[in-house]
């Protein structure tokens, strides 16, 4: 496995302190994703943090709202769009798992607020290929 360029290191870091912060005491293994959509429409264009549990069946994407420009027009419709995404992306069933009303933040050291949107994997996966 390649070192990832110095800037994805340190969204990463960044990534896993908001994580602890959201989640204390996880043993979610977290990616850094810096583009992520289906075909040529991207949902999320400017980089975030997909956690996930195999165990739990449960994955957050955790988005850094730092500049308070993250606003999903429609919330269901950009969730949808996000579970197809990553159904895409870790070759199994993703389902949003929370409600349309308000939105979980996870505060982070350095950098943040940070969105957390959070999945559950529906088909049980005994692992994730990516």
């Amino acid at each position: 496995m390649s070192t990832p360029p110095p800037e994805q290191a340190l969204n990463l870091k960044h990534t896993r302190i908001a994580l602890d912060d959201f989640l204390p005491c996880n043993d979610y293994q977290l990616i850094y994703i810096q583009t992520l959509g289906v075909e040529d429409h991207h949902i999320v264009k400017n980089g975030c943090g997909v956690a996930y549990s195999v165990k739990d069946c449960k994955v957050l994407v955790l988005v850094d709202n730092s500049t308070g420009q993250h606003a999903p027009a429609y919330l269901p419709l950009f969730l949808l769009g996000l579970a197809t995404a990553l159904t895409g992306y870790l070759n199994t069933f993703v389902v949003p798992a929370q409600s349309s009303r308000g939105l979980p933040f996870a505060d982070g050291k350095g950098r943040g607020p940070f969105v957390v949107y959070q999945f559950e994997l529906a088909d049980s996966p005994a692992f994730l290929q990516f």
